[in-house]
């Protein structure tokens, strides 16, 4: 009885697991590259960047802004230090100087959120677009998002972000750990259920954005991006994914292993305050499907059929992840191989259910403050 049991329920969330990861394929396949128009008008862009002790990266993140191909007088950009205690804000002062559609803001509250709340509250321009201190971008970003906002008139556009340089094996795992969020938020996009955006490329209106502050700014330090998409979900706004070359952003991969769990458990640590419950079912099944494949090598001790079986469903699993990645891959134009997928693979389960738990269970802390708080 116990192992007919423990059949129907391998099997009932492994088969939930592939038909819901064939749904985000079929839907990032589905996703359609976005062309500027020449004759299309432009849109009057805000650019924010919330920053904390960024020293080493801000000199290379504003001469990627200061050297847009769209013109000046289209978009601003708003930098606000969060209580740096490096030299960031005397370093930021000094290169936009001389570039009257920059400014510089100290933040007047502690935090991320707290930091694009001012800079939405200062901004000109209906439309906002987020994006990291840390990241690279094309020259040719915000002229693409400024086209595409005058075509489709999204509340919330999504935009992909991937990891560059990508040298050591261990980049090589947050490679496709950010891959698989990037190719299933798109494919969710297009299917009209969206459930992940990356705060590193968001473009909503300012009138969304204020809207939705009580949902925003909760006890969670972070999740800006995500509680934004689940109240403009919730309201019914318009969200699109914005697929484009030149609007990936990238960004580089944590140099340590306790680093990227620490901010891996950052991320899950904000999945309590989760309220789409789509968004909710398919956390469950992620983690649900990742804890069945960690207790596979046990199931032989029960009886070799449940091991054989609960394998070859494992294999189903792999085979419906490489769709989704390697598509993904494709239509971001990233790497991708083969043989380091598959070994990941065999190290993946473990890792999700670790960062699960410890986020349940551990108290998380970033950039010296807690990642839960009382009040904001």
């Amino acid at each position: 009885m116990i192992v007919t049991i423990a059949f129907i329920i391998i099997i009932s969330i492994v088969f939930s697991y592939i038909y819901l990861i064939y749904s985000f394929y079929k839907g990032l396949k589905n996703t359609k590259s976005f062309n500027p128009n020449q004759e299309s008008e432009l849109s009057q862009l805000t650019c924010i960047i919330p920053f904390r002790n960024e020293q080493d990266n801000l000199k290379q993140v504003i001469n990627c802004l200061i050297n847009q191909k769209l013109n000046s007088e289209y978009y601003e950009v708003i930098l606000i230090d969060d209580y740096s205690t490096d030299n960031s804000y005397n370093l930021a002062q000094q290169l936009i100087n001389k570039h009257s559609n920059f400014r510089l803001i100290q933040n007047q509250s502690l935090g991320k959120k707290s930091a694009i709340k001012l800079g939405v509250e200062n901004a000109l321009s209906p439309y906002i677009v987020t994006t990291d201190a840390d990241c690279i971008h094309h020259p040719n970003w915000l002229y693409t998002i400024s086209k595409y906002i005058s075509i489709y008139k999204s509340d919330l556009i999504i935009a992909p972000v991937v990891l560059s340089p990508v040298k050591t094996f261990l980049d090589y795992f947050q490679h496709l750990d950010f891959l698989s969020l990037v190719s299933s938020g798109a494919g969710a996009c297009e299917i009209k259920k969206p459930i992940m955006c990356n705060g590193a490329n968001l473009v909503y209106t300012k009138e969304l954005y204020t809207k939705s502050i009580p949902h925003v700014l909760n006890k969670y330090s972070s999740g800006d991006d995500i509680f934004l998409l689940q109240y403009a979900k919730s309201i019914k706004a318009k969200i699109t994914f914005l697929r484009n070359q030149d609007t990936i952003v990238k960004t580089e991969p944590v140099e340590t292993l306790n680093g990227l769990i620490r901010q891996r458990v950052r991320w899950a640590s904000k999945s309590k305050g989760y309220s789409d419950k789509y968004t909710i079912l398919v956390a469950w099944e992620i983690f649900l499907v990742n804890i069945i494949s960690v207790l596979i090598p046990f199931t032989y001790f029960i009886t070799p059929s449940l091991f054989y079986t609960s394998c070859i469903l494992f294999l189903s699993k792999i085979y419906i992840d490489y769709k989704l990645l390697h598509t993904g891959a494709k239509i971001l134009n990233t790497s991708f191989k083969t043989n380091t997928f598959l070994l990941i693979q065999l190290i993946y389960p473990v890792y999700i259910t670790y960062i699960v738990l410890y986020a349940m269970i551990g108290k998380v802390r970033w950039k010296n403050r807690n990642i839960i708080t009382e009040n904001n």
